[in-house]
C-alpha cells in the first residue's frame, strides 16, 4: 500500500541486477528505503524473487491449483497471469512469484507462462529444506526430492541443513523425478537496518 519512488533504487530479480522495467504487477519484492513523515517513500533497493521455475505437471481445476516441481501452487482472484490463463497451464513452462504457506505450498501472486520451452530451460525451486541426507546427497523441498551429487563440496553453501530456506537451480529431472541440482544457495532472511528503521516481516 506504500507508493515508493524508485528513481535512484537498485533493482534486481533473484539477486541479479535488472532494469526497473523488469518489475511487473504481482511480483513479490523486498524493498529497502526511507519512509518520510508526509507519507512519501523512497526505495533504495528493490529485489524481486521467483519461487518456482519449471513445467506444470498437474492442474486441480476445482481448487484452482497446479503443481510444479513437487510444489502445490494455489491461485486466487488476485493472481496475475501473463502469457496465458489458468486453463492453459498444463505442460507449460512457468515462472511463479508468491507467498509460502506450509512447506511445498505457495499462493501464487504472478504466473508467467511460456508456450515454447527452450532446450535446457532453467528449473528453480525455493523452499524449506527437509529430509537432508548428506550421505545420499539428497534433500526435499515440499514433495520434490533434490539430488545435489553433481554440486562439488566446495560449492555447497555453509549452513545447508534441515529447516533453512534454500534456492535450488537445475537443468534436468533425474531418475524417479529427482531434481538434479546445478547450484544451491541458502536464502538470507536478514533485513539490514538501523535502530528505529521500519521493517515488515511476513510468514
Amino acid at each position: 500500500g506504500v507508493r515508493f519512488t524508485t528513481t535512484t533504487a537498485s533493482v534486481s530479480i533473484n539477486g541479479s541486477p535488472v532494469p526497473e522495467t523488469a518489475l511487473k504487477v504481482g511480483m513479490v519484492v523486498t524493498v529497502q528505503g526511507l519512509l518520510f513523515p508526509d507519507g512519501t517513500a523512497t526505495a533504495k533497493s528493490v529485489d524481486a524473487r521467483t519461487e518456482v521455475k519449471g513445467i506444470v505437471t498437474g492442474v486441480d481445476n476445482a481448487a484452482r491449483a497446479f503443481t510444479v516441481l513437487g510444489q502445490r501452487l494455489r491461485t486466487d482472484q488476485l493472481t496475475v497471469f501473463a502469457g496465458g490463463t489458468f486453463d492453459t497451464l498444463l505442460n507449460q513452462y512457468v515462472e511463479v512469484s508468491g507467498f509460502r504457506g506450509a512447506p511445498g505450498d505457495l499462493l501464487a501472486t504472478r504466473v508467467e507462462i511460456s508456450s515454447t520451452i527452450a532446450p535446457g530451460a532453467p528449473l528453480e525451486v525455493t523452499g524449506t529444506v527437509a529430509a537432508f541426507d548428506p550421505a545420499a546427497k539428497t534433500f526435499a523441498i515440499g514433495a520434490q526430492v533434490v539430488d545435489f551429487s553433481q554440486v562439488g563440496a566446495a560449492f555447497l553453501p555453509s549452513g545447508l541443513a534441515n529447516g533453512v530456506v534454500a534456492d535450488v537451480h537445475g537443468t534436468m529431472v533425474g531418475a524417479g523425478g529427482r531434481l538434479v541440482a546445478s547450484g544451491i544457495s541458502v536464502v538470507s532472511t536478514a533485513v539490514p537496518g538501523s535502530e528505529n528503521s521500519k521493517v515488515e516481516v511476513e510468514g
